[in-house]
């Protein structure tokens, strides 16, 4: 049964990302307004950086959205951030609800998931996002969702990643407007 999961799980995605629209590239991240954070917020210190890491961003002028995963089946009424859980999983692995497809749908300049292991759920909806850039962990088995994959010591110090990618991305030039996306 495995087997078919895993086919159909695959099948899904490439259907999936065959709609998805070109992305624009890199940009410098004084000129990244959009940003979504992929999360799994299991831990209460992954949940306290994605929010004290939203508040900074927002305060630099951009515009940021969140999507957290909580890996138990009850969804948590406490977390103040759009979130999913198993119970949004089909049977093969699929992620959906409406959280799901909003992130998706929203076009981000960036978006970063600090998961230094993505879950299948995690994976499918990085990848089928509506960004230009996906970055996070570099990860030689996983790491098929990013285009922009950090090579850090797989930890969950993700200040560091942020740190990095910022760096990175500080190091782009601005893109001619005519280049610009609209959002």
């Amino acid at each position: 049964m495995n087997a078919i999961k895993k086919w159909l799980y695959i099948r899904s995605l490439k259907s999936q990302k065959a709609t998805m629209p070109a992305t624009q590239g890199a940009r410098s991240w004084k000129d990244i307004q959009t940003i979504g954070l992929l999360f799994d917020a299991s831990l209460a210190d992954t949940r306290k950086w994605a929010s004290t890491t939203t508040e900074k961003w927002r305060r630099e002028g951009k515009q940021v959205s969140i999507l957290a995963f909580t890996p138990d089946s009850e969804p948590e009424s406490n977390l103040p951030f759009p979130h999913f859980t198993k119970k949004d999983i089909n049977w093969y692995g699929r992620p959906d609800s409406s959280f799901i497809r909003e992130f998706i749908a929203k076009p981000h300049h960036l978006v970063v998931c600090p998961e230094p292991q993505l879950t299948p759920a995690l994976q499918f909806i990085l990848t089928v996002s509506n960004a230009d850039v996906k970055a996070g962990y570099h990860n030689e088995l996983k790491d098929t969702a990013y285009n922009l994959s950090i090579d850090l010591p797989a930890t969950n110090n993700h200040d560091q990643l942020v740190k990095e990618l910022v760096h990175i991305l500080s190091r782009f030039t601005q893109k001619d407007s005519a280049h610009e996306r609209t959002t």
